[in-house]
């Protein structure tokens, strides 16, 4: 059995890019995901730096770490919580492997062109769902064509279980330090609503 879900993870604007970004990560585990947890399998896409010439020239790269959920060094900012896409009888190492082969960049087939426009960490997302929904490994909790929007709507669940952590913690000081001691304590673990 392997449990599989949408890891959403608030990005600080920086100086070139004003807005709040958020960076999804495709996220495995065998049981449930909880901040305690160190063998959650996170998959995602990251612009990296090249070694070009030129100033600014960036890649999307691959990127698959055995970590917990909340571990600074995957460098993809906050945790907003998991959308639960779905609970699979395939075992884990099969989907892991499954995963790993596919590339970062937009080699986009006609389905997963009309779900998402662009390329971001969203659109390689929905690209993995769509082709795991193709060959009937996955299924999805709405059409292939709604998974990003679908999404996008979940994460004011996400946002709105968040401030409700925040408001109940103990300190009243509202940082990420109660938020993990809201999510970590009696069991309760990360916000997780279904896609």
């Amino acid at each position: 059995m392997t449990v599989i879900g949408i890891a959403l993870y608030s990005q600080k604007p920086n100086s070139s890019n004003k807005l709040q970004t958020l960076c999804w990560a495709l996220v495995l585990h065998p049981k449930r995901f909880h901040p305690s947890d160190h063998d959650v399998r996170i998959h995602f896409v990251k612009l990296t730096p090249t070694s070009s010439p030129y100033a600014r020239a960036t890649a999307w790269t691959l990127r698959h770490h055995t970590a917990r959920l909340t571990d600074p060094r995957l460098g993809l900012g906050t945790l907003l919580g998991v959308l639960h896409v779905a609970t699979i009888p395939n075992e884990l190492p099969m989907v892991n492997t499954y995963l790993r082969a596919f590339p970062p960049t937009s080699n986009l087939d006609g389905r997963s062109r009309r779900v998402i426009k662009g390329w971001s960490t969203a659109a390689w997302v929905v690209y993995v769902l769509t082709s795991m929904a193709a060959r009937d490994m996955v299924q999805l909790p709405c059409a292939i064509q709604e998974v990003y929007d679908h999404a996008m709507d979940r994460i004011g669940v996400l946002e709105g279980v968040r401030a409700a952590a925040l408001e109940s913690s103990s300190s009243g000081s509202g940082s990420d330090d109660d938020i993990r001691r809201v999510w970590g304590g009696g069991g309760v673990g990360v916000p997780v609503v279904r896609l």
